[in-house]
């Protein structure tokens, strides 16, 4: 845990590092808008077969034994495949997106189209950095996969750093060769952690085809969303796709930072549980994960109420990045806060569902949060623009999480009396919110830095006072 902590801060870091950069060269112009536009395809491909990939292989991945299972190898092959040709497809009719993208957003569709067909390669290196971290987070490899995804911003942000701004596919070109170290770095590790075992075993996987039909259907959907939230930003400005793209990559460093370590090792340590039957085991460290990550989304979340303003100016208002974008910006990462709670607490949950295979249920919860969430959109931003869109990211998360919590109770993977245990971190988590709301009201008279004091210091007496039973030390429960 200890290593996949800090390998993830060091991946946020960089990420973190990548954004003010950007920020600062391009701040809520066109370009931005291009780029976190096509970007949003790219977070789609990648991020979600990389996490199909790991909800399938990872706790299937190995025997007892610890030799590898034929058919989940192969497995890995059938979304390779799948990403190039979806990937191809993507490359051959960048036009045809490009006049639909342009046509609800006013950006040239040029610009698009270039953009589109240069982020290609990037994602499917993106792909198989994906796959090669599960593989290692199977075999027990903690390190690696959480350190590796930061070569990307880090060959990226050097030459923003310290040239002028490029145009938007020659960043996508030198983010390639990011991902190119980062598969590269990814395979050495690999080769390390697999010295020994590399000859594989026959194995039986149960319903894989049926798995991995509705994984691709579920991707399908999911990786549209970025893109499509985004596009629907910019409906009333242009520079909305930007602003929505700074105040949810802000949240997603910060969830990550916070949660990050749990979700790399929760899988692989669960999965052990799971093959083990050690159910006492899985469930005191289900519950004190999720009593841990609900704590601390809350206090970033009420830290962020008392002082977003100040933090965003800190971090983003140079160069291009101007008091506006500040103020507006922040206004989406306050109706955002609640999806931010809600959607880290239900990446701990979905670890939980995966490490006992319970992949139709989990899938079932992303299409329905995907439904509920374009709806959503669909009828906000055509209301109120990007900040419907914060707001239906937000009510798709809760309503979520509130169906995986159903889903883990029915499927006993905790019991009632798991349940109750939470009371005494939900009763922290509510009165640090209450101290946030109290230093609102008293905004006034109090400076923005007071009043983070005063929500840390009520988080700290609260822990002391109520004693909720949270993870104390990294490592197993």
């Amino acid at each position: 845990m200890i290593r996949a902590t800090i390998g993830v801060w060091a991946n946020y870091a960089t990420t973190a590092a990548f954004q003010i950069v950007f920020a600062l060269r391009y701040g809520s112009g066109t370009e931005a808008s291009v780029f976190v536009i096509v970007f949003g395809v790219a977070i789609g491909v990648g991020g979600v077969i990389t996490a199909s990939v790991q909800s399938v292989i990872v706790p299937r991945l190995l025997t007892p034994a610890n030799r590898l299972v034929r058919p989940a190898v192969r497995l890995v092959g059938a979304f390779t495949l799948l990403a190039a040709a979806a990937l191809l497809a993507l490359w051959l009719e960048a036009d045809g997106v490009a006049n639909v993208l342009a046509a609800h957003t006013h950006i040239p569709r040029t610009a698009i189209v270039q953009a589109l067909r240069a982020a290609c390669p990037f994602i499917f290196l993106e792909v198989l950095s994906g796959e090669l971290i599960a593989i290692n987070l199977a075999i027990g490899r903690r390190f690696a996969p959480a350190v590796a995804p930061a070569l990307p911003s880090v060959v990226a942000a050097t030459p923003l750093a310290l040239a002028a701004p490029i145009s938007v596919p020659t960043l996508f070109t030198i983010l390639w060769v990011g991902a190119l170290a980062e598969v590269a770095f990814l395979v050495a590790a690999l080769a390390v952690g697999l010295r020994g075992r590399w000859r594989t075993v026959s194995g039986h996987l149960p319903h894989a085809g049926v798995i991995a039909f509705a994984t691709a259907a579920q991707l399908i959907l999911l990786t549209l969303l970025p893109a499509f939230e985004r596009v629907m930003a910019s409906l009333h400005s242009p520079d909305g796709a930007a602003h929505y793209n700074y105040a949810l990559r802000s949240l997603a460093v910060v969830q990550q930072l916070v949660i990050g370590g749990w979700l790399l090792s929760s899988l692989g340590d669960w999965s052990e549980f799971a093959r083990a039957n050690e159910r006492r085991r899985f469930r005191a460290s289900l519950l004190k994960t999720t009593a841990s990550a609900t704590l601390l989304l809350v206090l970033a979340a009420s830290i962020a109420i008392v002082a977003g303003q100040k933090l965003v100016a800190l971090v983003y208002e140079h160069g291009a990045f101007t008091s506006r974008d500040t103020r507006v910006v922040t206004s989406l990462i306050l109706l955002a806060l609640a999806g931010f709670c809600a959607e880290g607490i239900g990446l701990v949950l979905s670890q939980a569902l995966l490490a006992h295979r319970r992949n139709g249920s989990a899938i079932g919860i992303g299409i329905f949060s995907f439904i509920v969430r374009v709806t959503l959109i669909v009828l906000l931003a055509h209301a109120w623009g990007v900040r419907g869109v914060a707001i239906a990211y937000s009510i798709s998360a809760v309503a979520a999480l509130l169906l995986e919590i159903l889903v883990v109770g029915a499927l006993a993977l905790a019991a009632r009396s798991d349940l109750a245990r939470l009371g005494r971190s939900a009763l922290v988590a509510l009165g640090t919110l209450a101290t946030a709301g109290a230093c609102v009201l008293a905004r006034p008279l109090l400076p923005s830095a007071a009043q983070a004091v005063l929500v840390l210091g009520s988080f700290a007496a609260l822990i002391v006072i109520v004693k909720p039973e949270i993870a104390m030390r990294f490592g197993h429960a």
